[in-house]
């Protein structure tokens, strides 16, 4: 008996090539992806597990959901790109209060305890790492959005090519000429005298954040990426700064009339000093006049009384006597002059201290409001915020007391 051979079905057949078809497509597709991400390494100093390779494919391609509503709000806050939102969510970003976050960020960097740190970020061969710390002070609105911001484009920066790096340092130097703010520029200045490469890295995240006007069309356009309206992070970047910039407005305001005020006093005590060595020996002339002329009278009554009294004796006593008075009535007006004067050197001088006072007390606002942003406590003396510590202004008048004291002699 003859077995009876099976025939295949046309459309199965054609199905099967499909299918091949599809797979075959989708290998190319996978091999392309897959080498794109392989040439990450040629600018990788340390050798990367081809397996971290595809776990960071497979985020790209499934995407990450933020890790907290917080951390998601921080991201819709600063109007981060899906992108963005995509390289701040893969950095496993936190918020942290401050015992912890010091703590996580210790293991970013050798901090000394003086430190005023908001945000860090690391990364390594496998996983990036943000931490952010938590700003509960409403005098810092807008903080944590900044740092989430910022700490996000370091992500973002550690992702670019070489060559994308080489052409992005002109512009960000050229932009960073148009920065205003005073504490902003300290800040980048430290950096670039620890580590060009750094203060690179840092321009990229402050310039994207805090700089309104870059006066780049083609850098404005490379932030497109990271953020839909960067024009709302700076406002927020202000905004959290705000208590700051006015304490500093303050400070710079009352240094100004400080150093004014000081070269003033210092003019007008020389000159206070001058006119009280004039009229001490005015004093002694007066005092050696007025010996004399006692000294002359005793003798005139004398002669007088044994009668050998020269004709002109009387009157030449007469006309000492009048000399004496008249030099005596000119001392007396000056010592008043002199005596008014220094009453508006003491008004000056109280008017000085008040300003050194409250120069002074903005510091110590200072110092406070950043004392829950570093790693030590209040009693640290060094800078608040990384900038250029605010010395505390001495009082540099110091003769005022023995001012008062040759007077007291001169009206003896």
């Amino acid at each position: 008996m003859k077995t009876k051979r099976s025939k295949k079905h046309p459309f199965r057949l054609h199905k099967f090539w499909i299918i091949l078809l599809v797979a075959v497509l989708g290998l190319i597709a996978l091999h392309q992806d897959f080498s794109r991400h392989l040439r990450k390494l040629e600018f990788s100093s340390t050798s990367t597990k081809i397996s971290d390779y595809l776990l960071d494919i497979s985020n790209e391609w499934i995407g990450v959901s933020p890790p907290s509503a917080e951390i998601e709000r921080l991201a819709i806050a600063t109007t981060m790109t899906p992108n963005a939102e995509q390289i701040f969510y893969q950095q496993n970003p936190t918020i942290e209060p401050k015992e912890t976050f010091f703590q996580v960020c210790q293991k970013v960097r050798k901090m000394n305890d003086t430190l005023v740190l908001f945000g860090c970020y690391s990364s390594n061969s496998k996983s990036g790492k943000i931490a952010i710390q938590s700003v509960t002070d409403t005098r810092f609105q807008g903080l944590m959005e900044v740092t989430a911001a910022h700490e996000m484009l370091h992500a973002a920066y550690s992702r670019l090519s070489l060559s994308e790096r080489n052409s992005l340092t002109p512009r960000l130097k050229q932009a960073a000429l148009r920065i205003t703010n005073e504490r902003l520029s300290r800040v980048l200045k430290q950096y670039e005298e620890k580590d060009s490469a750094l203060f690179i890295n840092e321009l990229h995240s402050y310039i994207g954040t805090e700089l309104d006007d870059l006066g780049d069309p083609e850098l404005e356009q490379y932030y497109q990426r990271y953020f839909r309206d960067r024009n709302q992070v700076v406002m927020l970047a202000q905004k959290s700064q705000e208590t700051v910039r006015k304490l500093d407005e303050t400070a710079k305001q009352l240094k100004s009339e400080i150093n004014a005020l000081e070269a003033s006093l210092t003019q007008t005590q020389q000159t206070l000093k001058e006119r009280d060595r004039n009229l001490e020996s005015q004093k002694q002339n007066l005092d050696k006049l007025r010996s004399d002329l006692i000294s002359f009278k005793e003798q005139t009554e004398q002669s007088y009384r044994e009668g050998n009294a020269s004709p002109g004796l009387g009157y030449q006593f007469e006309q000492m006597q009048f000399n004496y008075n008249e030099k005596v009535r000119e001392f007396n007006e000056q010592l008043r002059q002199h005596q008014d004067n220094v009453a508006v050197f003491k008004e000056q001088f109280e008017n000085y201290q008040q300003k050194v006072n409250a120069y002074n007390e903005i510091t110590h606002q200072e110092r406070e409001l950043f004392a829950e942003f570093k790693a030590t406590s209040l009693d640290s003396t060094s800078n608040p915020s990384g900038n250029q510590k605010k010395e505390e202004v001495p009082q540099v008048i110091e003769d005022l007391e023995k001012l008062e004291k040759i007077m007291d002699g001169l009206k003896k």
